[in-house]
């Protein structure tokens, strides 16, 4: 065991990120094209391209690359920081402009604005935006123009994509929409059933099941009748979005936007908001109730299952139990279950798959924050975690003190104590995770004094 931890860590420390990359050869032109190309299909390969080479670095961490994000493309269970949204929105991403046209329309009934935005989003051919300004024209002004822009399997593919968003369960239309909604049920829908285009298969009056009464060759009025019913029935605004985002970010703020308004309220109390809280970003001098923290666990919170992860490994030894517990936290994208899994597998299961692609910066701004969790106190890391510290200090440690890859301060003897103060950024790859490695040994401590987890 002792040797293959060994060959493992040393195998992975050599790796370069990028021995040969073609495109390099292109012009910066071409290269930066590629990048925002990628920002607007995928986050995911738009930070694997970010890990690959300084260049793409440099290319990706250019604001104008902000301006090509599908915003709406991210599942909403992924922590994106707030100032994310905030640049986006700076470099008049079109996702975002959408976003916002879509709340201020319909939640916050500022109809001139929110058109507006929206109108901008479609300007930029973005698809849900266009989509939906030409829905929100038709069913407040009766304004039809923008439905000559559409054919009709396009309209069919983008409706789907617009309203398979769900994030307020349809509380938080405005009273004008639902009286329009209201309307077109009494006014319109029936014409709908009436129209002999092709057989009617189903009728029913309230829009349940309008897509399965007529086949595809239906009229062209009736097509239309079937998308806005579609929309009056599945479309729901994104105020939800804000809550989730607040509960995620600060409990203090979350409160206070509860106390906005009747809708705010309503929002913030559903069961699904508490998937999004970030339980590990409460001060736990604060008297969080026992039944909170299970309701969080129960809706599969990624901070409440990486703390039970946690606990499970260090502190009661049920190792497949935990890392089963972590690698759903990690699918969820809660970085501090990221970076706690990669390191656990390291260390103990000798598999360093995880940390491949992920760059320096990031590694070092998520260690701090899950080393900076002092619950712990040092006293309850099991005997296994132990040995494999004793097995670092002794292999790897003294081999950073030798290498002479950066400035070096001088440190008369090899332990932990030093190792994040000997050697400046430019150290090398290898020194690098041998350093993260040992502020893990030295400084991480156990979620275990909270409430027995294995109950929930």
């Amino acid at each position: 065991m002792t040797e293959l931890f060994q060959i493992s860590l040393l195998s992975y420390m050599n790796i370069t990120l990028m021995d040969y990359f073609l495109i390099l050869e292109l012009p910066e032109e071409i290269q930066s094209l590629v990048v925002e190309r990628v920002a607007g299909n995928s986050f995911i390969d738009l930070y694997g391209l970010r890990a690959s080479c300084k260049t793409m670095k440099a290319l990706e961490e250019r604001s104008r690359v902000n301006h090509f994000y599908d915003v709406l493309s991210v599942p909403m269970r992924l922590n994106m920081p707030p100032k994310l949204f905030k640049t986006c929105y700076a470099e008049r991403n079109p996702s975002t402009l959408y976003m916002k046209g879509v709340q201020f329309f319909f939640t916050f009934n500022l109809q001139e604005e929110g058109l507006a935005f929206m109108k901008l989003a479609a300007d930029e051919g973005y698809e849900r935006a266009v989509y939906t300004y030409a829905m929100t024209r038709k069913i407040f002004w009766g304004d039809e123009e923008y439905f000559a822009r559409f054919t009709r399997e396009s309209v069919d593919r983008i409706g789907k994509l617009v309203r398979s968003l769900k994030w307020a369960w349809g509380l938080s239309h405005n009273d004008e929409f639902l009286a329009k909604w209201d309307e077109f049920i009494s006014t319109v829908v029936p014409s709908f059933y009436s129209c002999q285009c092709v057989p009617v298969t189903e009728r029913d009056w309230i829009l349940w099941y309008i897509e399965n009464s007529k086949g595809d060759k239906m009229c062209n009025r009736c097509f239309w009748i079937k998308e806005l019913g579609l929309f009056f029935r599945e479309y729901e605004p994104m105020s939800a979005l804000v809550v989730e985002r607040v509960a995620r970010n600060s409990f203090q703020d979350l409160y206070g936007l509860k106390a906005s308004s009747k809708s705010m309220k309503v929002l913030a109390e559903r069961r699904g908001v508490y998937y999004f809280y970030d339980v590990l970003s409460v001060p736990w001098g604060l008297n969080m109730p026992s039944q909170f923290l299970k309701s969080c666990y129960a809706e599969g919170n990624p901070s409440r299952l990486y703390i039970k992860g946690v606990q499970f490994y260090s502190t009661f030894g049920l190792h497949e139990e935990s890392i089963t517990l972590m690698k759903h936290a990690t699918d969820a994208g809660y970085e501090c279950a990221v970076y706690t899994h990669a390191i656990t597998q390291a260390i103990f299961l000798y598999d360093l798959q995880y940390f491949h692609g992920i760059p320096r910066e990031w590694v070092q701004r998520i260690g701090e924050l899950v080393r900076s969790v002092k619950w712990g106190w040092g006293l309850w890391h099991s005997d296994e975690f132990g040995q494999n510290r004793a097995l670092f200090i002794s292999k790897f440690v003294p081999s950073f003190y030798k290498c002479q890859c950066a400035t070096h301060v001088w440190r008369p003897c090899s332990c932990l104590w030093h190792l994040d103060t000997t050697k400046d950024d430019n150290m090398c790859e290898r020194c690098f995770w041998i350093k993260e490695f040992g502020l893990f040994f030295r400084d991480f401590e156990p979620i275990s004094v909270i409430r027995d987890t294995r109950k929930w």
